[in-house]
């Protein structure tokens, strides 16, 4: 590990470098040569909150380890915990300004200050998101590699190699929405964004077939959806298929399909999962708005 430091600030790298190379839309060929040399902080057990401090009325003998002599970089669990106690501790001396702020943390029982621009959460969640998605991308580089596409299987199975693939995935801009579709990569939770533009490509040209943005069919991992607010979805529709994809938990999605020509509703779950059944009572209560809707009779 000493080596590993030593390598760093012989570069002249350190956690300044991990904010600069998140800068100016980032991507794989602009950033993962410097952030992927970044390892984390380890604790032999967890660390105990950080204590945020005056610099100024900190002891002489106390070290201020400053933000270049840092070659680690800390969680990001960590790192927010130290944004909010930086708040709070500069809500409650308001007379402080940004540079007299440092945070104490379990490291020999050093202080480290730096100005609180630079301890905001959400640059720290850039650069968090940033190395991620950068390990996506060579994870999926590594599939890419080991995939025959000259092997014979079922024709539904069927991909062709896409010769400009490497230089695609090397330029996405890893803070846009493109680059939520390395969710898929590291199977976390699809955000309606990736969800929206993944049925876009597979039913754009499907003209019999009316896709509902995830954003008005809303979540039901609860069980609970309002039914009666989704009316105007339906309005004007006569013969097609509509097909409403349902978030039910994290990276699980489920969907619906009305076909008002059949007269049919389907529910599809992947997984054939618990949620299913809160997906056919959602799928039963949308029926009940449908233009035209007849209730069901039953015998005595």
């Amino acid at each position: 590990m000493a080596q590993y430091d030593s390598n760093l600030f012989s570069a002249y790298q350190n956690i300044v470098s991990t904010q600069n190379a998140v800068q100016c839309e980032p991507t794989y060929d602009k950033s993962a040569k410097i952030l992927s040399q970044f390892k984390l902080f380890e604790f032999s057990k967890n660390p105990r909150a950080p204590v945020a401090h005056n610099i100024a009325r900190l002891p002489s003998a106390k070290n201020i380890i400053p933000p270049k002599s840092i070659a680690r970089v800390f969680c990001k669990d960590l790192l927010g915990k130290c944004s909010a106690n930086v708040a709070v501790l500069q809500k409650a001396n308001k007379d402080s300004c940004d540079q007299n702020l440092g945070k104490q943390e379990n490291c020999g029982g050093d202080y480290w200050g730096r100005h609180l621009r630079d301890w905001d959460v959400g640059s720290h969640e850039k650069e968090s998101r940033v190395i991620k998605s950068i390990q996506y991308v060579e994870k999926l580089i590594s599939w890419i590699e080991t995939n025959h596409f000259t092997l014979l299987v079922a024709i539904h199975f069927q991909v062709e190699a896409d010769p400009d693939i490497m230089s695609k995935l090397k330029s996405i801009p890893l803070l846009s929405v493109q680059a939520e579709a390395l969710d898929l990569v590291g199977k976390l939770p699809l955000g309606d964004s990736t969800v929206n533009t993944l049925m876009l490509e597979l039913f754009a040209e499907r003209v019999d077939t009316i896709v509902v943005d995830t954003a008005i069919a809303g979540n039901v991992m609860n069980g609970f959806l309002p039914v009666e607010t989704r009316k105007n979805v339906f309005l004007g529709v006569t013969g097609e298929k509509i097909l409403i994809p349902v978030i039910c938990s994290k990276n699980h999605w489920c969907s619906v399909v009305i076909d008002l020509k059949a007269k049919e509703v389907l529910v599809y779950d992947p997984l054939n999962s618990s949620f299913g059944v809160k997906v056919r009572t959602l799928a039963d209560k949308l029926v009940t708005i449908l233009p035209g809707f007849v209730p069901r009779k039953y015998r005595g």
